[in-house]
């Protein structure tokens, strides 16, 4: 922790390394620009709050995207839920990204349980990742580098 207010001097250590806890998954629901008929804040509180079966950590990323954070053995059931409540119009390939995710059976007592309505189109689709490494030096050649010298991405590094 920095000593600044503005927070510019402080900076993150890893703590562990990547392979500490093997089994934490990372999902990121990514989630359209559409109103939602249910707020992801008040939709996970209620999930949490109604299944024993969702115990997870989350947080928001800078957009409207959820950062779930589970063990891997609550994954494919969780992708499940997400699925069955908000039906993307992707197929299946394109909803779920990353990591492979195996399938899972929703009970329709847990259908009962978390007590919502679907709604279509609220999440496009799901990344499926686990920690990895921390922050790595890149070599001081900028052809290397994502960021332009303004800090902006370079147009080449989008695009290509």
């Amino acid at each position: 922790m920095g000593e600044r207010s503005d927070g510019e001097d402080s900076i993150a250590e890893q703590v562990e390394s990547e392979s500490y806890w093997p089994e934490l998954r990372v999902l990121i629901l990514v989630v359209s620009a559409e109103q939602k008929s249910v707020g992801s804040t008040s939709g996970m509180h209620t999930s949490v709050e109604t299944s024993q079966l969702l115990k997870v950590a989350y947080t928001f990323d800078a957009g409207p995207n959820a950062v779930i954070y589970t063990l891997q053995e609550h994954v494919p059931e969780f992708v499940q839920v997400v699925r069955h409540f908000f039906p993307s119009e992707a197929n299946g390939s394109d909803f779920g990204r990353g990591l492979p995710v195996c399938s899972a059976d929703l009970s329709e007592e847990l259908k009962r349980d978390l007590n919502m309505e679907p709604t279509p189109k609220g999440i496009h689709y799901i990344i499926s990742t686990k920690a990895g490494p921390g922050p790595c030096v890149v070599e001081d050649d900028p052809n290397h580098h994502l960021l332009g010298v303004d800090g902006l991405p370079k147009k080449s590094a989008v695009s290509d």
